[in-house]
């Protein structure tokens, strides 16, 4: 369980949330998904979130130290099909894109190297992709951009990815909380039913 403070939240219970972590030092950023599990509306107000995050620490970590990327990355929700063969669909999470890649959650098992089909829904449009890694139900994918129409269904999907956050606040943690000193965490009580 984590706290969000936010003295403008607008979530109820059970929203399905994305969470992108990023780093004054560095450029790489982590995104955790989880859902709403509590609202506090007195001081200080926010919201108690559930991260359904199996590999957070050691993602944290690799974000924290890892070099710059030569294709920035772009936190996303977009749901899309992740296709093995012609006749199998299994449904996965978009959460990171950028021009060359994907890292998507809910994939069924798949082995590096493997090749499968990405189909973002709405619009429908297909990247060939190849299977770069799978931990902790995370699974990152690596476009085959040698293709014509692969290419473009990637700018487009970054297109809508990076149009998609102008909807999404930007919040920082409070210069209140002393925490990053030793001092006292500046949230509530954690709530029973969580």
């Amino acid at each position: 369980m984590l706290f969000f403070p936010d003295p403008w939240i607008e979530l109820e219970p059970g929203t399905l949330i994305s969470l992108e972590v990023v780093f004054d030092a560095s450029d790489q950023h982590c995104t955790l998904s989880g859902v709403v599990r509590n609202v506090e509306q007195r001081s200080p107000r926010g919201a108690w979130l559930e991260l359904a995050a199996p590999g957070a620490l050691p993602s944290l970590r690799l974000a924290e130290t890892a070099p710059r990327r030569r294709h920035p990355r772009v936190t996303t929700t977009i749901f899309a099909l992740l296709e093995r063969s012609a006749e199998s669909g299994q449904p996965v999470r978009i959460v990171d894109v950028s021009l060359s890649g994907a890292r998507v959650i809910d994939a069924p098992a798949l082995e590096p190297g493997e090749l499968v089909l990405l189909r973002p829904l709405n619009p429908d449009s297909a990247l060939r992709s190849c299977v770069l890694w799978g931990r902790y139900g995370e699974t990152g994918l690596e476009f085959q951009r040698t293709e014509a129409a692969t290419r473009t269904a990637a700018s487009a999907l970054l297109s809508r990815a990076v149009h998609g956050r102008e909807r999404i606040p930007d919040v920082r943690h409070p210069v209140a909380c002393a925490c990053l000193e030793g001092g006292r965490l500046l949230e509530p009580t954690r709530p029973r039913n969580a």
